[in-house]
């Protein structure tokens, strides 16, 4: 049996609920140009650093993946059938995120049926949803189609890389030692830094057909991120039971955000705080672990995708025009 049913970890519903919100309104406030929070300075200062949102994703996206899929993995790793087994986990992770992805991008492909905007072409479409968008180069002054769609390429990709992933925290830490699974997310930083120069001399060069490869962009950091909440999903194995300490932790961390989106424009000096919220929310036994188990922050969490995925058409479509009514009246 390929995926284990475990048992759900409690809080990281309400902090992908949250992380969803949070990207949503960072687009709200770019598609009004400012103008929608424009008399909030500090509440728009949060929401500008909107897009620091999908760091989190990603490191949630491998904590949570890890959750469920390590035990399986493990054992067909073991038992051989390696290959049957990993293409059957990619064709149910596909089969769970591609449907509602071919659907929202289908809706800006210009002069087709469901096409409202016209942002990018039939071409640009075909490669959004094949994912291959960074091997091409989009034509000129369309490209992307539906904008979340970047993230869920790399999230994809991560979902290929995955079981290698974990077959190398395997080989490298056995014995599952915090100190290696600590040590491998700085490590793994520094080499995927050091190998994007690489990249892009390798591939960002004129391609035979006159296109450019951008096998470089975006995908570095994302995989990254991912491989941290895989490692981080680790060190919560052998961390001590719950503690209130764990729920003080995660307001310290969400007061250190705001106080850094606050005072510096600059993200790339906090942004991989981000990425440890999952190990804290998951270890949470007191009030925020309440707070965030509550049914409102339960079912934004499982609907999370379907509004990250679709929140830019209804910003352009519906929502924008109601807030922009709400805040400049």
């Amino acid at each position: 049996m390929l995926v284990q049913k475990r048992s759900q970890i409690h809080g990281l519903d309400a902090f992908r609920a949250l992380l969803s919100i949070w990207v949503y309104l960072f687009h709200v406030l770019a598609d009004s140009n400012g103008s929608v929070f424009e008399s909030y300075p500090n509440l728009s200062k949060i929401i500008h650093k909107g897009y620091l949102g999908v760091d989190g994703f990603f490191s949630l996206s491998g904590f949570i993946m890890t959750h469920v899929y390590l035990e399986s993995f493990a054992e067909f790793q073991s038992t051989g059938s390696f290959f049957k087994k990993y293409m059957k986990f990619i064709y149910f992770r596909f089969a769970r995120i591609w449907p509602l992805f071919f659907l929202m991008s289908s809706f800006w492909v210009e002069g087709s049926i469901f096409g409202i905007f016209d942002r990018c072409s039939s071409s640009d479409f075909y490669k959004e949803v094949t994912f291959t968008t960074p091997f091409f180069k989009p034509e000129e002054g369309l490209g992307i189609c539906n904008l979340p769609s970047w993230s869920i390429k790399n999230e994809v990709y991560a979902y290929f890389a995955f079981p290698f992933f974990n077959l190398l925290l395997e080989k490298i830490n056995p014995s599952n030692k915090i100190f290696m699974n600590a040590f491998s997310i700085p490590a793994f930083y520094l080499l995927v830094e050091n190998l994007k120069d690489w990249i892009w001399i390798i591939f960002a060069k004129d391609h035979p057909f006159g296109s450019k490869i951008f096998l470089g962009h975006f995908l570095d950091i994302s995989l990254f991120e991912f491989f941290a909440g895989m490692a981080l999903y680790r060190i919560y194995l052998k961390m001590p039971t719950k503690h209130k300490i764990n729920d003080i932790i995660v307001l310290g961390l969400m007061s250190l955000i705001i106080h850094l989106v606050l005072n510096f424009d600059d993200a790339s000096h906090y942004s991989k705080l981000m990425l440890f919220f999952p190990l804290f929310l998951a270890k949470m036994d007191s009030f925020l672990f309440y707070i965030l188990n509550s049914k409102i922050f339960i079912f934004l969490g499982e609907i999370s995708y379907s509004i990250y995925l679709s929140h830019f058409l209804w910003i352009r479509y519906f929502l924008i025009k109601v807030w922009l009514l709400i805040f400049l009246i």
